[in-house]
This record gives structure tokens, sequence and C-alpha cells, in this order.
């Protein structure tokens, strides 16, 4: 009794490997980690001078509250689970081909292509400078010059035809609706004021509270409260009767 929390820190399964397991088969821990290896710097974001701490530590189970998210997944294993965003990875990952790459067919189509041609009543046999050519396109393209002055010769542009992205990117946003059974409004986060639908309000809601009863609560919060009362930092509920 009066032990008191110091501190406690979340981290992500890239931070975290597990070092031991139970092999004692009469153990009820039997299969499930002893110890974790725990990098305490996120190699993202480095800490530098006096007082960093670590980099790794080896930690015990007593020290931990192991999360694994299998309600999103038919899991047998209690230990390790599928990432949630695995299943749409692939949609986000397109989607991010598709912004970027919106951006650079605007900007490769937004400037027209500049042909030259000789007339074809001079022949296949045409000579043609083509350094001044280049110089002349070059200072046209690049520099002041607006104007071009050919001889023998026709210029004329082919512009690209620049395509509206949205269409893309709807059928990915719905692939991720479909996966993770979220209304659409809720996804693209239009779901106030007259863009508002009761039944994805509600659909959503309920969703939401059952993650909450089924997962949430049996699964983090009343494993991390019990293992802090066993510790005596919290004190036990006291009974209703």
């Amino acid at each position: 009794a009066g032990r008191r929390l110091a501190y406690m820190n979340c981290f992500p399964e890239s931070q975290v490997r597990i070092n031991r397991w139970e092999t004692n088969k009469k153990s009820n821990r039997f299969g499930r980690p002893v110890s974790y290896q725990v990098t305490f710097q996120d190699p993202k974001n480095p800490m530098w001078g006096t007082g960093a701490p670590n980099n790794t530590e080896q930690v015990h189970w007593t020290r931990c509250q192991h999360v694994c998210d299998t309600s999103h997944a038919y899991n047998s294993s209690v230990i390790l689970a599928q990432p949630r965003c695995q299943q749409v990875l692939n949609n986000i990952m397109a989607l991010a081909k598709i912004y970027h790459g919106s951006a650079e067919g605007f900007w490769k189509h937004c400037f027209p292509y500049l042909f030259l041609e000789t007339h074809p009543q001079l022949g296949g046999d045409v000579e043609v400078d083509d350094e001044a050519l280049k110089d002349m396109i070059e200072e046209m393209m690049n520099g002041l010059q607006k104007a071009g002055v050919t001889s023998g010769m026709a210029a004329k542009t082919v512009g690209g035809q620049v395509t509206d992205p949205t269409s893309q990117i709807n059928i990915q946003l719905e692939a991720i609706a479909i996966k993770k059974r979220m209304p659409m409004r809720i996804l693209k986060g239009s779901e106030r004021g007259e863009m508002s639908s009761a039944e994805d309000d509600q659909s959503w809601n309920d969703q939401v509270v059952h993650h909450e009863t089924s997962y949430l609560t049996p699964g983090i919060v009343r494993p991390c409260v019990n293992q802090l009362i066993a510790y005596g930092v919290v004190s036990p509920p006291q009974s209703s009767r």
C-alpha cells in the first residue's frame, strides 16, 4: 500500500521485441512472453545529451501491458495479431501515388510540347541547323524570348491532357470504407451539418461502442487496472454490498 506510479510509456511494435518465452508447460503463462527488449529511443527521433536513456533495455513481463488487438480479425493468438492498417495498406499506398502523381502529371502536361517540321515540298534531304534550333527553343522555354524564327519549317504545339484524379481517389476511399466497415461520410470527415446522415452516425456509434465494450475495456483498461491494484498503486474497488 502507498506505492506510487512513477511513469508509463507507450511503445509501438517496431520498438518492442519479445526476448524470451515461457517454456514451462506447467505454468499458466506457458507460451507467453517472459521478457521484452524495449528500444526507448525512437530511431526516427533520437535523443542526445546528458541524461538521455539507454537505447535498449530488457524489461520483465510484470512491468508491461501487452496489447494485442484481435477484435478486427479472427486470430487464435493472444500475443500476435495482424496490424489494423494491413488490410487497407495497399489502398493507402495507392492514394499516396495518386495524390503525388496527379501533381507531377499536371506539371508535365501544363506546358505544351513544341514540334518543328519541314515543308513536304522541300523533299526529304533538307539541311537543318540543329544547334541553332536548340538554342532558340531553349531561349523560348527558359528565357525571356517569346518568339522564334524558322526558315522552310512550320511549328506546332502538342499539349497533354490533364486528367481529374477524383474518380480514382473515390475508388480507393470506398475500398477502405468497405474493408473498415466505416461510412464514407465518417471517413472523409463530412459528417457534420447538412451532410450528416443519421443512419451512418448511428451505425458508426454502434461499432465504436461495440469496440469499447468488447475489446478496449476488457482487453486494455481492466488488465491495466488489475495490474496496478496488484502492485498497490491503486486501491481495490469496494464492494457495493
